[in-house]
């Protein structure tokens, strides 16, 4: 499912058992995917060939590397262990959403109450997040860091991947695939 995906360094996958085990005490499904990734790549980012550059590489180039086109364009999928952290996860995170709802002007696909009851399971390296409802797994959700609206993608994890690295809807599109670990 991700054979195509270069990746810099060497993953760290998740256990099968560890991924059974935060759905059994979540007591849902994880998105088509999900499963896929995180136990042949485990924590890191994805995005394009630009993560394997320095800062100093990225600067001799700069045109290339312009932040208004590509910031944002990397995703981090997140582990079982992290979307069960008392501190940062789930349950942290809904807090966070209840208090500081702002995605109004997405309500007619996703309501606030729909919302807090999600997974987030992923984000963008500048903020956006990236869930699901247990009900719907592959309905993936994207909550902009920076607009009201609400975005839908079907197909899972593969699905939101490809929407965010080729729509050109909250980011310029790509066409690598890469993946560079933790």
């Amino acid at each position: 499912m991700f054979e195509q995906y270069t990746t810099f360094g060497t993953p760290s996958p998740v256990s099968e058992a560890d991924l059974e085990t935060a759905e059994a005490q979540l007591k849902l499904r994880f998105p088509t995917g999900y499963r896929a990734f995180i136990t042949k790549f485990g924590k890191g980012v994805l995005g394009d060939e630009h993560l394997n550059l320095t800062y100093e590489e990225m600067m001799q180039d700069p045109e290339k590397y312009d932040d208004d086109e590509n910031t944002g364009s990397e995703i981090r999928v997140y582990t079982p262990a992290d979307i069960l952290d008392p501190a940062e996860g789930v349950e942290a995170w809904r807090e966070r959403i209840t208090k500081y709802w702002f995605w109004n002007e997405g309500a007619d696909v996703l309501s606030k109450d729909q919302a807090v009851e999600c997974v987030v399971f992923a984000d963008t390296t500048v903020g956006d997040e990236i869930i699901f409802h247990p009900s719907q797994p592959d309905q993936i959700y994207i909550l902009p860091r920076d607009e009201g609206n609400i975005y839908a993608v079907d197909g899972g994890l593969p699905g939101v991947i490809e929407w965010m690295f080729s729509s050109g809807t909250l980011y310029s599109s790509f066409t690598a695939r890469c993946f560079k670990p933790d």
